[in-house]
């Protein structure tokens, strides 16, 4: 404001308003100058805004889908790999860890790992690191992707998969199609019933957390941990019921190879069952403010493709 220019203290009104019919004077605080008298300066906000996060959703996000796509190959291959390293007879992990039980373990662990690490990776926080369509379908239930981004999501995950799926079969052969590795497709060992209700479980727990934790304006940060240590603890409670899939790409990739149709509507349809669940508890209870955006670790600034409000999440930090 230019020196004498004329300032009015804002008015408040019954409905809680504040108008200025000239510029607001500046709050002033007496600075001490050696031999002087005070004069006053101008104290300016101590905390500033989040930086805005600007959302391009009219631009096809062609890049993440391509992120998405080569994630989830990479996850195939890795799933297959661990298959092999822990279940292969002549493997020579399975002939040092005898226990199956310490074996699962050192799978959930693996793969959490694996999640955390893409989360929290460049391409993952591009893309909002997803690898899986019921988690797509959980955020476009909440209103923050886009129906376009939605299929494109759900297209280029199920067309990584089997990629993935393929890749893993030229370079693992009779090792990946061997009777205890089975191409590491999962198998309801304990009954229809119990797969369907634990995967199910699996993605509502999951989705549910993962909401809470990116949400809070604290948090938010720890997503991707969040996100591994729930994966992991479900591979391990899991596996010897369902053969912990809770994708249902990834059920549709290793069940082509393996040949296996019987069962393969339980892995594509009840990990969408609980996360789409789990979205609609979150709508019900919070409303429009269920989630602020859909990328599971999200930059401080910079463009989000999806229907993003993260830079309202960061205003609420204390």
């Amino acid at each position: 404001m230019p020196p004498g220019a004329p300032c009015t203290p804002a008015i408040e009104t019954k409905d809680n308003r504040h108008f200025t019919l000239a510029p607001p004077c500046p709050k002033l605080i007496p600075v001490t100058i050696l031999g002087s008298e005070p004069v006053p300066a101008t104290r300016h906000a101590t905390r500033p805004t989040a930086t805005p996060i600007v959302a391009t959703a009219a631009t096809w996000p062609w890049a993440t889908y391509a992120i998405e796509a080569a994630g989830v190959a990479i996850l195939v291959l890795w799933v297959s790999l661990l298959a092999v390293a822990l279940a292969h007879p002549a493997s020579p992990l399975v002939v040092l860890v005898a226990d199956p039980i310490v074996r699962t373990v050192l799978r959930a662990l693996a793969l959490g790992a694996f999640t955390v690490g893409f989360v929290y990776s460049t391409s993952g926080r591009r893309s909002g690191a997803y690898l899986n369509p019921a988690i797509t379908l959980a955020f476009y239930a909440l209103g923050r992707v886009e129906l376009r981004d939605a299929i494109g999501y759900v297209i280029a995950q199920v067309a990584g998969d089997l990629a993935g799926a393929a890749f893993a079969v030229a370079i693992g052969g009779a090792w990946l199609a061997a009777p205890a590795v089975h191409y590491a497709a999962p198998i309801p060992a304990a009954g229809i019933g119990a797969a369907f209700a634990i995967e199910a479980a699996a993605a509502f727990v999951a989705m549910t957390v993962v909401l809470a934790v990116m949400n809070h304006p604290r948090f938010s940060r720890y997503t991707g941990l969040a996100s591994g240590a729930v994966l992991a603890l479900f591979v391990i409670l899991a596996a010897p019921v369902s053969g912990a899939s809770f994708n249902p790409a990834r059920g549709l990739a290793t069940a082509v190879p393996a040949a296996l149709w019987t069962h393969l509507w339980i892995y594509l349809a009840a990990p969408p069952a609980g996360a789409l669940l789990a979205a609609l508890v979150r709508r019900l209870r919070l409303g429009g403010d269920a989630s602020y955006c859909a990328k599971l670790d999200h930059p401080t600034a910079g463009a989000c493709h999806f229907r993003c409000r993260f830079g309202e999440l960061m205003d609420q930090k204390p």
